[in-house]
């Protein structure tokens, strides 16, 4: 198979580049530690689990959707200037970028897009001894003009059996419970 279609190894071999956000199929990297995984794409797509992928997932993810690469973690920005959104990765909006680039190294998988004028690095990392993932973002305005945005995440939590939910997706909605607490800022379920 030939690489160098979709991208290529890093001068040191620790990571591989992906050029292009639109693959035949989505190109994965296992981020993971001795008790939590997240599976993630080079357009932000995948999903993550607690030690076990059946019973203990923890965000919803689609194998007979493969080709379409969707859904993972993605973060939207809204230029409310421009009026218009966008994501940091390629899914879900599937707005091309005007730059784009993906590595997937030891551990980590960082996606680097532009839009509007915005550079964004979006790295995605699971702690050696924590049980979550961590996205860590850096937006960078390439302009003279101070941007005027609106930063949101979004995930499609699944929290329990991944089985189960196929067969009673609208049954396991209801046993989920999702709030945000404004206390410390973070959301539970």
């Amino acid at each position: 198979m030939n690489l160098d279609k979709y991208g290529h190894f890093s001068k040191d071999g620790t990571e591989f580049i992906i050029k292009k956000p639109v693959l035949p199929r989505p190109w994965i990297n296992y981020l993971t530690n001795e008790n939590y995984c997240a599976i993630i794409s080079q357009s932000g797509a995948g999903y993550s689990f607690y030690k076990d992928c059946r019973s203990d997932r923890v965000l919803r993810w689609h194998p007979e959707d493969y080709h379409q690469d969707r859904p993972g973690r993605y973060i939207f920005i809204y230029d409310k200037d421009a009026k218009k959104h966008f994501s940091l990765t390629y899914q879900p909006t599937r707005i091309k970028p005007q730059k784009f680039q993906a590595r997937h190294g030891l551990g980590y998988t960082t996606i680097e897009t532009k839009n509007l004028g915005l550079n964004s690095e979006i790295t995605y990392f699971v702690p050696e001894k924590d049980t979550l993932e961590v996205w860590k973002v850096k937006l960078t305005n390439q302009t003279q003009k101070t941007k005027n945005l609106i930063i949101y995440p979004y995930v499609e939590w699944l929290m329990g059996d991944y089985h189960e939910e196929l067969v009673n997706r609208n049954i396991m909605n209801l046993y989920n419970r999702f709030y945000y607490d404004p206390k410390t800022k973070s959301i539970l379920a």
